[in-house]
This record gives C-alpha cells, sequence and structure tokens, in this order.
C-alpha cells in the first residue's frame, strides 16, 4: 500500500422525515398523498358538526362531485348518520365547489374502534375458603396441595384489597 492512501470517506446523511420526503414526491405517490390530505381534512370538518360519540364511529371514504360517502363502523352508528343528511350537506359542501346533493353510508366494521375488554382476575375470598375446604377432603396429596396453593392467593389478594 501506498503512503499516501486515505480510507474513502462516506458521507453521513441524516435520516429524512417520510412526511418531508412524500411531499416532494411527484407521480402517482402525489396523488395519494393528496388525496390522503383530503380526506383528513373533511375528516376533521366532519368532527366539527357531529356530536362525540358519533364521530369516533364515522370515516370519510371519499367525495365525488356532488356524493360525500362514509363508512359506520354499525348499523345504528349508520342510522344516525342518516338521520342528520341534509345537515352533513350542508356543512361538508367545499367553497368553490358544487353543492354536495347525496350521501352514501356504508357499513364497515373495519373503521370500528378497538375493543378494550379487562378481566378480573382476582379470586375472591370466599371462593378461596371453599378451595381449601375442597382441600381437607381431597384424598389425591397433589391435588389438595394444589387447591391450597390456589387458595393462598385468594386470600392474599383479599388482604391486600381490604387494606388499600
Amino acid at each position: 500500500m501506498s503512503p499516501n492512501w486515505q480510507k474513502p470517506r462516506i458521507r453521513k446523511k441524516s435520516p429524512r422525515n417520510a412526511g418531508e420526503w412524500l411531499r416532494h414526491c411527484k407521480g402517482p405517490v402525489r396523488g395519494i398523498l393528496e388525496q390522503s390530505q383530503a380526506l383528513l381534512l373533511l375528516q376533521k370538518q366532519l368532527a366539527k358538526i357531529l356530536p362525540e360519540p358519533l364521530i369516533s364511529h364515522v370515516q370519510v371514504i371519499h367525495i365525488r362531485h356532488d356524493q360525500l360517502v362514509l363508512a359506520a363502523d354499525s348499523a345504528v352508528w349508520a342510522s344516525q348518520l342518516r338521520h342528520r343528511r341534509s345537515m352533513i350537506l350542508r356543512h361538508m359542501t367545499q367553497p368553490g365547489q358544487p353543492a354536495l346533493q347525496r350521501l352514501e353510508v356504508k357499513i364497515s366494521p373495519l373503521y370500528a374502534p378497538p375493543l378494550i375488554r379487562t378481566l378480573n382476575r382476582q379470586l375472591p375470598a370466599q371462593a378461596g375458603q371453599h378451595l381449601e375446604m375442597t382441600a381437607r377432603t381431597v384424598d389425591d396429596p397433589e391435588l389438595s396441595a394444589a387447591l391450597r396453593r390456589l387458595s393462598r392467593h385468594a386470600s392474599a389478594k383479599a388482604e391486600t384489597d381490604t387494606n388499600r
């Protein structure tokens, strides 16, 4: 190797923001971005005119010529939208655009907000007492020991709940 040889410098580029990159794209990607931004604005506009329990179950699908298409996550919410048809069409008409004449409401469970289920996994104190009594009457020593261990968990939870 020659003494003048240097390791080539690699120019490090900082990561680019995806939103910034998309704003500078052209072609079909640009069209998709513009359409998604328009739908987002329509969704925000719809949120201003619909009450809170309803808006969380509704999504703007598209707007074309004189028709607005909305998706509701169940028939109940779709019915609420249909009931408010004239008010929605009146408020969703864009300035400089022809007035909206039709509202189509589709039922699409895909837009349903996720359900959060919490399970109560605590064993009541009374169940722990029943397990202890059962453990005393069982002849199998392994089953009896397992029932006693389980009953101790119920007792410990019941004591910590009463001390709070």
